[in-house]
């Protein structure tokens, strides 16, 4: 009974439903389906045309990724250009500055020492391996400068 009863308030509500909606449709049925047709075609109309602009927007990016490699790989070619003729131009330099410039070694007096030159914490050079690199230098620059003078000791 109460199925019944159920279905019977189903079926009334549906047609009580439909008469309201054809009693207040704005347009007729021909008209109605006319105008989805139309929204349907707008719609794939605009589809269309998102998708083409989609394939343009594609089309720009690879082409722009291809110009890009293009770009980098000639620049690093132009770097590396760039490079070797500084090169070319400071090595005659290099090689005066290693034959004219006199230099000093300090590896011999700051290796094999009984005690540290450097301390623990960092590069920087104590109090012996500063008196170790200042006599090596010393000695070093003694005969570009006309010898010691004065009866001078140089450890």
């Amino acid at each position: 009974m109460k199925f019944r009863n159920l279905a019977a308030g189903f079926a009334v509500g549906v047609a009580g439903g439909t008469l309201i909606a054809v009693l207040n449709a704005p347009k007729s049925g021909a008209e109605l389906q006319s105008s989805l047709k139309s929204g349907s075609g707008n719609m794939k109309t605009q589809m269309n045309q998102l998708k083409m602009e989609a394939n343009e927007v594609k089309s720009s990016f690879l082409q722009t990724k291809r110009e890009s490699q293009e770009v980098f790989e000639t620049l690093g070619d132009e770097v590396k250009t760039m490079i070797s003729n500084f090169q070319a131009d400071i090595n005659p330099n290099i090689e005066h500055i290693k034959k004219d410039v006199p230099f000093v070694d300090l590896r011999p007096a700051l290796e094999g020492q009984p005690q540290d030159m450097f301390f623990r914490t960092d590069v920087h050079m104590n109090a012996q391996g500063a008196a170790a690199s200042a006599g090596a230098i010393a000695r070093a620059a003694l005969p570009l400068l006309g010898g010691a003078k004065g009866g001078a000791v140089i450890r």
